[in-house]
């Protein structure tokens, strides 16, 4: 058994932690995050995207039944 000092994050609603090895240099966490970031960023796009698709075909359907 193996056993490590970590540090815990935790978001203010307590919905997100991250755990980090006590030695994590900062400058690796912060280039994780902005990784996950940019991911995040990337889903909130594609769903978008896809939100105004749904309502473009809404709005046609609904056009060529009046």
């Amino acid at each position: 058994m193996e056993q490590k000092n970590a540090v815990k994050f935790v978001s203010k609603d307590g919905k997100v932690i991250v755990y980090c090895d006590a030695d994590t240099p900062l400058g690796i966490l912060h280039d994780h995050l902005m990784e996950l970031k940019g991911t995040v960023v990337d889903r909130m796009l594609s769903a978008q995207k896809e939100e105004v698709e749904a309502s473009e075909k809404y709005q046609s359907i609904e056009t060529e039944a009046e």
